[in-house]
């Protein structure tokens, strides 16, 4: 039997601003556990938006050019026609239609450039606020503002709020009998206690060593609010209504 936790750490390095939980907070999926100091990024951002502005830019004037050698070239054409220009001359307009061409093309990739640099900046920024991933309990704070961390240095521990798990094994010749949301009898040998649960997942693939699907489920306390604590017990699984698996 287990709880859902996770020891929550940023995904960049810096130096910690704000942490807005406290041990014992309850958190939603999404809500802000903590801030990172983001001035350099915010300031790297504003950077690449203006280099991004500037690489848009070269790219208008770029189509610009382009579109007035293709049409030097059509005019050249039509007077060539009427033998007013040279074939020389209408080549060197064909030429300047090739290299405005190709200066659109790399007009066209220092946008792309730009824009993925500019992509990149906002994801850091994104990535200096701490947000919960699931609803939880502050368990443990390991930081305050003022300090540095990193990836690998978590800032908190959440325990989530959601109901126990169990995770059981299968023999493949049950797994017929399986499907989300079929009702279980869950057995907790430790403390001479019965609890219904529900199948919340089932395993996609055969454990190599044991030759069982591996399963979860979602344990009900409704009818056991003073259940002593189960997490880390060991448990025997049966589908109701059927023989023990």
């Amino acid at each position: 039997v287990y709880k859902r936790q996770v020891e929550l750490e940023p995904r960049i390095g810096g130096q910690l601003v704000t942490v807005h939980v406290r041990i014992g907070d309850t958190v939603s999926s999404g809500d802000l556990i903590a801030e990172l100091d983001d001035e350099s990024l915010q300031q790297d951002l504003a950077q690449a938006d203006a280099s991004l502005a500037a690489a848009r830019a070269q790219l208008d004037a770029a189509r610009t050019q382009l579109q007035i050698a293709e049409d030097a070239v059509q005019r050249r054409r039509a007077l060539m026609q009427q033998q007013a220009v040279s074939r020389e001359a209408l080549s060197e307009s064909e030429q300047a239609v090739a290299l405005a061409r190709a200066e659109l093309n790399k007009a066209e990739a220092s946008v792309l450039q730009q824009s993925a640099i500019v992509e990149q900046h906002r994801t850091q920024l994104r990535y200096t606020q701490i947000v919960a991933p699931f609803d939880s309990t502050i368990a443990e704070r390991y930081a305050n503002p003022g300090m540095t961390v990193a990836p690998g240095r978590p800032v908190v521990r959440l325990i989530s709020s959601e109901a126990l798990r169990a995770r059981f094994a299968v023999p493949i010749k049950s797994a017929a009998k399986l499907s989300i949301g079929r009702m279980l009898r869950i057995v907790v040998p430790a403390f001479d206690l019965e609890l219904d649960g529900a199948i919340s997942q089932i395993g996609s693939e055969v454990d190599p060593a044991s030759g069982m699907i591996i399963c979860e489920a979602v344990i009900d306390l409704s009818e056991n609010g003073t259940a002593p604590p189960l997490a880390g017990q060991t448990v025997r699984v049966w589908l109701l209504s059927d023989e023990g698996m």
